[in-house]
């Protein structure tokens, strides 16, 4: 089975965590030179970083299955694997480490669900690196499957927010404050908190279509009001009376 080693500088600031090589990765043998090396090249270079300057490496140094996944091999090879990893990214030293997806999301952070946990600041494993900063990040190869709608997302936060943390390796978690479960002055309150400023984020959570569960307003980036509108059954949350 052809193997493909890690690439890049053994002293870098930033290390990119892919999941395994594909073809392209296996003809040329570096990674992240295919479709998706090149939506990770043009990120970085959109945030002032050559792709030269950064160590790029994936959780198995040999090809997966198409969709298959690094967790569906043998667990020895796993380990072994993860070792290796363990060992480069020691060397390296990196001050920030980007896991690319959910299968290094899961080796290097131990969380699940890379929609969840892009672009925020994490702490990698205790029992893999202790103490050091992650940013993680969709896959390109994800964004390559019809979701270019996410591009915009790696290219101006994802990676953005990486970049900014590799400026030294302290992590220093964002303070914000959420509030939840307001009564109805709250909320009035925050409204007209809202009208007096310029700009203005929302979210809204539906429940399969069928209605909307709440919605989330903000106006700066530490502090934002969560609106219930509906428990899990349909329920207002608000007294009618």
């Amino acid at each position: 089975m052809p193997r493909v080693g890690a690439d890049g500088p053994r002293n870098a600031s930033i290390a990119v965590v892919g999941m395994a090589p594909a073809y392209n990765e296996i003809v040329i043998g570096k990674p992240f030179v295919g479709a998706s090396g090149k939506i990770l090249d043009d990120a970085l270079r959109k945030n002032n970083i050559n792709r030269r300057d950064v160590f790029v490496t994936n959780c198995t140094e040999e090809p997966l299955p198409t969709g298959g996944s690094f967790f569906d091999l043998p667990t020895q090879f796993q380990a072994t694997e993860v070792q290796r990893l363990k060992r480069e990214l020691e060397e390296v030293n990196p001050n920030v480490i980007i896991p690319l997806g959910d299968d290094p999301l899961q080796v290097i952070c131990g969380r699940d669900s890379i929609t969840k946990w892009r672009g925020s600041i994490l702490e990698t494993r205790p029992d893999f690196l202790k103490g050091k900063k992650a940013v993680p990040a969709y896959h390109p190869a994800f964004i390559l499957r019809g979701m270019f709608k996410w591009l915009g997302i790696f290219n101006y936060i994802d990676i953005k927010r990486a970049v900014e943390e590799s400026y030294d390796s302290s992590i220093n978690l964002p303070k914000r404050e959420i509030i939840i479960r307001p009564d109805l002055k709250t909320v009035r309150d925050f409204a007209r908190e809202c009208e007096q400023n310029e700009y203005l984020s929302f979210d809204i959570e539906g429940y399969y279509s069928q209605y909307i569960r709440c919605v989330g307003i903000g106006y700066r980036k530490d502090l934002a009001l969560c609106i219930p509108l509906t428990y899990g059954t349909g329920q207002s949350y608000w007294d009618p009376a």
